[in-house]
């Protein structure tokens, strides 16, 4: 438990404590994300993206795809106002209606309503 000797100590905690939070909130909405995502060529799939202070948006090249390494979201500084999960897939929106027979229409809204419900609870 870290010791409050002043206001100053209280607010680092605070923030420490936020940025926690952002950033375990961040890897499990990730993590099932790139786990539900239908997977034919694994391009959508790999195409899930957490980046801060911009949206990653660069479209990943013609190719074979595994599943993504999880992100190491540690290295962030601190006191980042907007975090981004993206995905820059051209045909995600189409996935997400529900295109292929992997997941229902509507999966990624789901997924996130849930972890926001969680998050939240």
């Amino acid at each position: 438990m870290p010791t409050v000797k002043s206001f100053n100590d209280v607010d680092k905690i605070v923030t420490n404590l936020i940025e926690v939070k952002k950033r375990d909130f961040m890897l499990g909405l990730w993590n099932e994300l790139v786990d539900r995502t239908p997977v034919k060529s694994g391009k959508a799939r790999a195409s899930w993206k957490i980046s801060v202070g911009f949206a990653a948006t660069k479209e990943l090249p013609v190719g074979t795809y595994g599943r993504p390494k999880t992100p190491d979201l540690t290295r962030y500084k601190r006191n980042y106002q907007n975090w981004y999960l993206t995905n820059s897939a051209p045909y995600i929106s189409r996935l997400n209606t529900g295109y292929s027979k992997q997941a229902p229409a509507g999966f990624i809204n789901s997924i996130i309503q849930k972890h926001v419900a969680k998050a939240n609870a």
